[in-house]
């Protein structure tokens, strides 16, 4: 079952996401996950008035298909470290299986960049068998509900941009 979610939720959430932010103590930088992210962490940052965004590249989806594994073709931990950032929220539109939380969490502890830099994980959805929880998230929905976002092609086919 597929779900158009309407600009309004997402306003909606990344204001909640800040909100949390704001409770654990404010990062100086945004990571988003791409492509999926880019939006949200955008909506984020301004929320909290972080200029510095940075993105991870990362497919896990050909298409509607997950693929068997994570591929990176973007890593900005170097920038990161560079920029002696204490703090950063990583934001992504979906926590589904975690697998992506799961590789970033393993990627930023080996890195150099995870002893001077500390991470939280947001996402605006989170898939109730989701094996990694995000510190931070606006929503938990089912398994079986697919979200389509204003921001992809596929929402504009369809007129119904109601969440359930």
């Amino acid at each position: 079952m597929k779900t158009h979610v309407p600009w309004s939720e997402i306003h909606t959430a990344c204001d909640n996401i800040a909100r949390q932010a704001t409770v654990i103590g404010v990062p100086d930088c945004i990571v988003a996950i791409s492509r999926g992210g880019l939006i949200p962490a955008r909506l984020v940052a301004e929320n909290l008035n972080i200029k510095h965004i940075y993105s991870f590249g990362l497919t896990s989806y050909n298409d509607d298909n997950k693929q068997q594994q994570i591929q990176i073709y973007q890593n900005p931990l170097r920038y990161i470290k560079k920029m002696k950032h204490k703090a950063a929220l990583i934001v992504d539109e979906i926590a589904d299986s975690g697998n992506t939380f799961k590789y970033l969490s393993k990627l930023w502890l080996k890195s150099d960049t995870g002893s001077s830099c500390s991470c939280i994980f947001s996402a605006m959805y989170v898939k109730e068998h989701c094996q990694m929880e995000p510190s931070i998230y606006h929503k938990k929905i089912t398994d079986k509900k697919w979200l389509v976002f204003p921001w992809e092609a596929k929402y504009w086919h369809n007129e119904k941009s109601h969440l359930d």
